[in-house]
Order: structure tokens, then C-alpha cells, then sequence
């Protein structure tokens, strides 16, 4: 659940940000529109601001499968143990069956 959780949140969080660099995005190509030579200092100032927000969807996307494979790593540590003695325990059964037939 804990997982389920953190992903719906890391998605709602890349989704923010992919939405803010279309928006940036489409202000860059607005302002070059109407004057790349009169708004040259905004455009240089919104290309830095989406450089940095497709670097911060970068690194949220690697949090995200860190945390997952984080998770998956604990649960086999946590369980390995009983499923290696259940293994043991139906081999046992196993053994015992035949030997009575």
C-alpha cells in the first residue's frame, strides 16, 4: 500500500512537472515569436528554468525506481528464510508420503 502510495505521488509529481515544461516551453517559442532580440533575456532565463525541471523529472524518476527496487529487496531479505523452510518442509512431506506407499 506504502508503495502504491508513493508511486501515485511521484506520478502526480512528474505529471506537475512535465505540465510546467510544456507551459515554459510554449513561452520560449512565444517570446521568440514576437522577439527573440528583445526578449533574448527571458528566453535564456526560461531555457535554464526547463533544463532545471527536466533535470529535477530526471531525478524523481530515479527516486521512484530506487524506492522500488529498495522495496523489492527488503521483501526477498525479509522472506527468503521462510520460503527456502517451507521448501524444506514440503520436501519433507514429500519424502514421508513415498516412504509410506
Amino acid at each position: 500500500m506504502a508503495n502504491e502510495t508513493t508511486n501515485q505521488i511521484a506520478a502526480q509529481d512528474k505529471t506537475a512537472i512535465k505540465a510546467n515544461i510544456e507551459k515554459m516551453e510554449a513561452a520560449v517559442t512565444d517570446l521568440e515569436a514576437k522577439g527573440a532580440d528583445l526578449f533574448s533575456e527571458e528566453i535564456k532565463n526560461l531555457e535554464q528554468k526547463i533544463e532545471n525541471a527536466e533535470k529535477e523529472l530526471a531525478a524523481k524518476t530515479e527516486e521512484t525506481v530506487t524506492t522500488a527496487e529498495t522495496e523489492v529487496t527488503s521483501w526477498w531479505d525479509k522472506h527468503k528464510s521462510d520460503i527456502f523452510n517451507y521448501a524444506k518442509i514440503a520436501v519433507l512431506v514429500y519424502i514421508a508420503m513415498r516412504l509410506t506407499m
